[in-house]
């Protein structure tokens, strides 16, 4: 059974759920940055930002590459 979002994002089932869960635990890693962040705010400081940054240029390079 082929998946249209599989073939539009050029992977396999066993790539797409690696880098899903890939995406699950960089989420789960960047909650508890946040959760420490908001109750003792001299940690974390720019950790959060730092890391979406750092994603968002990944994955605009991926796009890039796309084309």
């Amino acid at each position: 059974m082929k998946i249209k979002h599989l073939e539009e994002s050029g992977m396999n089932y066993l790539e797409h759920q690696r880098r899903a869960l890939k995406f699950a635990m960089w989420s789960c890693r960047m909650y508890f940055v946040c959760i420490v962040h908001a109750f003792l705010p001299w940690f974390f400081t720019d950790t959060f930002s730092k890391n979406v940054l750092e994603l968002a240029n990944n994955l605009g390079v991926e796009k890039d590459e796309e084309y």
